[in-house]
């Protein structure tokens, strides 16, 4: 069984394409350094730049506990809060 993770993201215009080279570098961080996580895949429409999506794959919900405690992902939320104006976040053991 892995835990998932499912984020759908409507960003301030103006920052998408900022936001997508953070989420890009966040995507990569994750699937180096945390043996837990199997997949992070990023979608966006390239006419609606704004919403982007994520589905993220862990061993288990402990995995994606260590994925919001580490370095990288609160550096990352740190630089980005501002540039969002709605988050979603679905999780799912499957």
């Amino acid at each position: 069984m892995s835990y998932t993770v499912i984020v759908s993201f409507k960003l301030k215009a103006e920052f998408a394409v900022e936001f997508m080279q953070y989420m890009q570098e966040q995507a990569k961080n994750s699937l180096i350094n945390e043996p837990g996580c199997m997949i992070f895949d990023i979608w966006n429409h390239p006419n609606v730049p704004e919403k982007v999506y994520l589905y993220e794959a862990y061993v288990n919900r402990g995995a994606f506990k260590y994925h919001l405690e580490t370095d990288h992902f609160k550096e990352f939320d740190a630089a980005v809060d501002h540039m969002i104006l709605d988050k979603k976040v679905i999780t799912a053991n499957i």
